[in-house]
């Protein structure tokens, strides 16, 4: 039987000082680790926290050189890209730690296959393990080395679909710094809802990754949400300002943003 988890994705525009190097928001991970240890204990099913990568996941990979050969091998620097998640991850827990919240960090990268055709898969034994023990797994986007020794690069977004293969994700948050997916009819309101009968109308709304973001953007959520709608998991992406209605975001009790209905 498969365990039952939520699934909370946040944006690193919001954890992160997108145009800065490598600095986090720490009053704004202080406000969401009180959140969650206020609602912990209210929550039917174990929740699972992915981390955006914003400035970190966006400079490490030109800093070290990722994509670059050395005597036709990945970059001697290359492992600092995974170091670099992970140092973000641990600043995250500490500030977590302070506020007695139980939150366990999980490298992406020792989590993360791909085969030769770059198809990616998640051992998520550490994670069962972390959350039976009362934890809050922390994850976040990071480099993984295919079968063909090159490196490629996991967004966080795509997390919560890999998570799908192994638990029965109940439904999964998509925090960022916009409300949702905008109607061009009528710019001041979003789009409810996206389902089979209007995805390929809404797909042709939403952009793609900025020049700063190297994994997707709006576009690559709503690839990864319609996924998950497929997979029969609902989701809904909404502005952070809306945090503190977390426990009826998730169960969906009430609606903030524009919610990919499952299918």
């Amino acid at each position: 039987m498969r365990a039952a988890c939520y699934v909370v994705k946040l944006g690193g525009s919001i954890t992160t000082r997108k145009q800065g190097r490598y600095e986090l928001r720490h009053e704004v991970i202080a406000f969401i680790a009180e959140v969650l240890q206020s609602r912990a204990a209210s929550w039917d099913v174990p929740l699972i926290l992915v981390l955006g990568g914003g400035s970190y996941g966006n400079l490490a990979p030109t800093d070290y050189r990722i994509f670059e050969r050395d005597g036709g091998l990945p970059s001697v620097d290359l492992p600092m890209m995974t170091v670099t998640m992970f140092a973000m991850l641990s600043e995250i827990s500490n500030v977590c730690v302070d506020h007695a919240l139980r939150v366990y960090p999980l490298q992406t990268s020792a989590l993360c296959s791909a085969d030769e055709s770059g198809c990616l898969t998640m051992d998520t034994r550490s994670l069962r393990a972390v959350m039976a023990a009362g934890y809050i797994p922390l994850l976040s986007g990071d480099l993984v080395i295919g079968q063909g020794r090159e490196p490629l690069l996991l967004s966080s977004d795509d997390i919560p679909a890999l998570l799908t293969e192994d638990f029965d994700v109940r439904r999964v948050l998509y925090y960022t710094d916009v409300s949702g997916i905008y109607d061009p009819a009528d710019p001041s309101t979003i789009i409810a809802f996206v389902s089979s009968t209007n995805a390929s109308d809404v797909q042709g709304l939403v952009g793609g990754s900025a020049a700063t973001d190297l994994t997707g953007g709006m576009r690559n959520k709503f690839m990864q949400q319609r996924l998950l709608a497929q997979r029969g998991v609902e989701s809904e992406v909404l502005a952070f300002e809306h945090f503190h209605h977390l426990d009826q975001s998730l169960r969906g009790t009430r609606q903030f943003g524009t919610v990919f209905l499952s299918e």
